[in-house]
């Protein structure tokens, strides 16, 4: 119509021009050439919402800059789908949201196509192994949670068998499959690690998404490394058909064969990876495992061995083969994993020759914070105060200098601590986000905890205070939860009544159940690791009277699955 109407105009200019003087004929041309322009304008603009409507299926008509009824009512499904204001009017602003939403369609539709390659992808590789095969068969079988159970026993005399049962009917209950396949994630790993291998692997066996099943399978292996039977966690990981998590998993019985001071098995282990390495498609999982065996060789003291594969690990980082397949922030990642590799083995002057090649900040800084980590434990702490000014994030660099505090404090250096922490609260406080200065805070928090132990005669008054200054209520309550077990271990026992209470009272605040069970679970696990055994019976009690009352499926089936692997770990 518009169109029509300017035709009429123009032809009207055309015989009014003749009939008046230059000025007033030069005025009516500008003003026809700017409605030309705005005609033009806004039919760009039709054409614009007519591609965007046509990618996102909302529209199917011509692609033309011209305005119709069609389009009008396109426009009105697509603001009534975004709940936003329906009027079927064009404009810039309209336009574009549609040209966000389209690219974020686009990528969504990418995320969708690549998992559906890798599900199918994972669905073969189980195909082809007579021992996984079973394991698709009864991924779609839905089962119902037996309503006339009565769990109460249970949490009367908590054992792991009825926990773990009790876990399972929950996830029965969870409708959503990605949630009931990430809470029978959780269920099976706990069943490995407590010695339930037959449930584990029916467990793996009602989890749907084929990539799962895979990393469960692993998980189920780690599990039985972690737990000690390291020849099971072997034949568990036999079966992994993924080369790169199959990997994993004998990483893992590596770490544990050396924390268990079974070099020869560590070494063995260690040495099996690096050679199997080279059948990787990925050279970011070939770095990363060689890294990984590095440090496992390098505290055995096969530093030549270690070496090796440390300078392999570089070579594939650099190689046009890496650059040919991967990103440059991979690349990145890749050469991050060597850096922090050559720090944990007491290299950080070689970590840190690495970083001008490092892209990312992420990267950067994790080999800044592991090239200063490991200056401050080998006693030179002014080397790492240097490392740590390069730190450009405050939560990063004020989490670090609490930990050179701690290392100077354990020299003798009380000055140079005192004034460290100080610094490292004054990085905190002024970090903006309130998560990650609450984090930051309480890592501060921890480490001034680790320096009143190191001090016969500190109350660690100074831990109690700065823990109250965490503004989240989980962090706040496990740092003064921390803070009290310290306090008993210096016998302490008029501030451990009162750092308890306010710990009671930040656990109360946590908004979620499930978040109360897993912080009191994981201060069950450290007590029982710091002999404490009153004070972890204490935390999983708490636990374990909040999880009866968890109605949600979901919560509830990873509460008690947590509290089963915690419940093994008193044995």
């Amino acid at each position: 119509m518009r169109l029509f109407i300017f035709a009429l105009l123009l032809c009207f200019t055309v015989a009014l021009v003749g009939n008046l003087n230059r000025v007033e004929a030069a005025r009516i041309i500008d003003f026809t050439e700017q409605e030309e322009r705005e005609l033009s304008s806004e039919s760009e603009l039709i054409k614009r919402i007519q591609i965007m409507l046509n990618k996102m299926d909302y529209y199917s008509g011509p692609e033309d800059g011209r305005m119709s009824e069609d389009l009008r009512q396109s426009i009105r499904t697509y603001q009534k789908t975004l709940s936003k204001k329906i009027d079927g009017l064009v404009s810039d602003d309209l336009a574009n949201h549609m040209e966000t939403q389209s690219r974020v369609g686009a990528m969504l539709r990418r995320l969708n196509q690549i998992r559906k390659t890798d599900i199918a992808a994972a669905r073969k590789a189980l195909a082809n192994r007579a021992e996984t095969r079973e394991f698709l068969k009864r991924g779609n079988i839905d089962e119902v949670a037996d309503p006339t159970r009565d769990a109460s026993p249970c949490f009367r005399d908590p054992k792991e068998k009825c926990l773990l049962e009790e876990a399972i009917e929950s996830a029965k209950a969870i409708h959503k499959r990605e949630l009931r396949d990430w809470a029978l994630g959780e269920i099976l790993v706990a069943q490995a690690k407590t010695g339930f291998i037959a449930q584990a692997i029916n467990t793996v066996s009602k989890i749907g998404d084929a990539r799962l099943i895979i990393v469960a399978l692993r998980d189920i292996a780690r599990a039985q490394a972690r737990a000690g039977r390291i020849d099971d966690a072997w034949q568990a990981a036999q079966i992994i058909p993924s080369a790169f998590q199959r990997l994993e998993a004998f990483a893992a019985i590596a770490d544990i064969q050396l924390k268990n001071k079974d070099h020869d098995g560590a070494h063995e282990t260690a040495a099996q990876i690096i050679l199997q390495t080279d059948r990787l498609d990925n050279p970011l999982q070939q770095v990363t495992l060689l890294a990984q065996m590095a440090v496992v060789l390098a505290k055995i003291g096969d530093t030549g061995a270690a070496e090796d594969a440390l300078t392999r690990a570089q070579g594939l980082a650099r190689s046009k083969a890496f650059e040919d397949q991967l990103s440059s922030m991979e690349r990145g990642a890749a050469l991050r994993h060597v850096a922090s590799a050559f720090a944990e083995i007491g290299q950080p002057l070689r970590a840190l020759s690495l970083i001008e090649e490092v892209s990312g900040a992420y990267d950067r800084t994790a080999v800044l914070m592991s090239a200063a980590t490991a200056q401050a434990q080998s006693g030179d702490t002014k080397a790492a105060l240097e490392t740590a000014r390069k730190i450009i994030g405050r939560r990063y660099s004020s989490v670090i200098l609490g930990r050179i505090a701690v290392a100077m404090s354990a020299k003798g250096q009380k000055t140079q601590a005192a004034v460290t922490i100080r610094l490292a609260l004054t990085k905190a406080e002024d970090i903006e986000l309130d998560y990650a200065r609450s984090y930051a805070i309480g890592q501060l928090s921890l480490s001034l905890i680790d320096i009143g132990i190191q001090d016969k005669a500190a109350t660690i008054e100074n831990a109690a205070e700065t823990a109250l200054e965490i503004e989240n209520d989980r962090l706040r309550a496990y740092a003064l939860w921390s803070v009290a077990a310290a306090q008993a271990k210096k016998g302490l026992t008029d501030e451990v009544k009162k750092t308890e209470q306010l710990a009671i009272d930040a656990t109360d605040a946590i908004g979620s159940s499930l978040s109360q069970v897993w912080m009191l679970g994981d201060l069950a696990t450290e007590n029982i690791q710091a002999g404490q055994l009153e004070r972890a019976a204490s935390a999983f009690n708490r636990g374990i009277a909040i999880a009866e009352s968890i109605d949600n499926a979901w919560g509830r089936a990873r509460a008690l699955a947590k509290l089963a692997a915690t419940l093994h770990d008193f044995r």
